[in-house]
């Protein structure tokens, strides 16, 4: 197999990017405009991750949903130039900090490219959780239960949310938190956190869009990133928003070919039921297939649920010297937690670059 090589110099002063979402793209803009040359090694064939299939929440001002970061770091990563593999596969790391060596697959084609990189960082993102696994909560057998994902796919695509089966607007919606999270009969006992916000975003745009529009809103705890998002003095002051904490037990479909959500309330000795037009579950993030093959392939250690281990004293140094990870391929996060740490592995990269010198 023929490979191309790039000429190793005696220390490289290049910080090898794996994975093109908001945290990779994050570091990139950081790093270059330290002077530092990154290369991000993206497998998709555009940049963005998963934010670039979500939707703006925002009307007629910003909400700060933070879905325009992941399109505004695009932007600055072209503007500053930043060197970047599309459509690539790491296929091993050798060597050692300031001299490693990572073969690439590029297009998929044969040839393989050797990229010399002085330090490495891996933020190669997570993938939500697969709610049709979650038998109960009907997920691919009632038409009108739908993921959050699925919901911001259609958000982005027309800027409105609609009832798959009628393909009009919900006048009664129930979110469904902590689907795929602190559950571990599902293999993850910790909180998604990043659900609580975006779900939250998206019942706001509803009302803004419909304020007559009905919201029941399940959830266990009220545990968001940014402590000042309050649902409960935000539903204090709206019409037709019912908060209630409780993981629904079941999502039937009901005598009118609606959903029908069932769920305890109280010490749980109470059970109620209430018809939508549409459910909408709010689903976590687990370690995603690429992320779980690359840290084989890079030799990296997992946690218990999958995701790639940090150091507690560096919460970027993974266990291999020189290669840092950012952003939810070392747990969940937020859009914008993720990019923040992405400008802390960057800064964690450039210091190790320093110290080698």
């Amino acid at each position: 197999m023929k490979e191309t090589v790039e000429p190793v110099k005696a220390r490289s002063r290049t910080v090898a990017i794996i994975g093109g979402g908001v945290a990779g793209l994050s570091a990139a803009v950081q790093l270059a405009e330290k002077g530092i040359r990154p290369v991000i090694v993206e497998s998709e064939p555009e940049l963005g991750g998963k934010v670039k299939a979500y939707g703006c929440k925002g009307v007629r001002e910003c909400v700060h949903c933070d879905v325009c970061l992941g399109v505004n770091l695009i932007k600055e990563v072209k503007r500053l130039g930043v060197e970047r593999f599309k459509d690539a596969k790491v296929l091993s790391l050798s060597g050692r900090p300031g001299r490693y060596r990572l073969r690439l697959s590029v297009g998929g084609s044969s040839p393989t490219r050797t990229l010399s990189a002085g330090t490495v960082i891996v933020a190669t993102g997570a993938e939500p959780f697969d709610s049709s696994v979650e038998k109960r909560l009907s997920h691919g057998r009632i038409k009108d239960v739908i993921s959050a994902v699925e919901a911001e796919h259609q958000i982005r695509a027309s800027g409105k949310l609609l009832v798959p089966s009628t393909g009009i607007a919900p006048k009664s919606v129930a979110f469904v938190q902590c689907v795929g999270s602190r559950d571990l009969s599902k293999g993850s006992g910790a909180c998604s956190k990043a659900c609580c916000k975006y779900s939250w975003k998206m019942a706001q745009l509803l009302k803004r869009m419909d304020p007559e529009t009905s919201i029941l809103y399940l959830f266990m705890d009220w545990r968001p990133v940014d402590a000042q998002d309050d649902i409960r003095s935000w539903a204090a002051g709206q019409k037709n928003v019912r908060l209630v904490r409780s993981r629904p037990s079941e999502v039937l479909l009901g005598e009118d070919d609606r959903p029908l959500v069932r769920f305890a309330t109280g010490d749980d000795s109470i059970i109620e039921e209430e018809a939508v037009d549409l459910v909408i579950l709010s689903v976590g993030m687990v370690p995603s297939a690429g992320s779980k093959e690359l840290s084989h392939a890079l030799r990296l250690e997992e946690d218990a649920q999958g995701f790639i281990l940090t150091s507690e004293l560096d919460r970027h140094q993974t266990s291999r010297p020189g290669v840092f990870a950012a952003g939810s391929c070392t747990g969940s996060k937020d859009i914008r937690e993720s990019a923040k740490d992405g400008e802390r592995a960057a800064g964690a990269a450039a210091r190790s670059l320093e110290e080698m010198q």
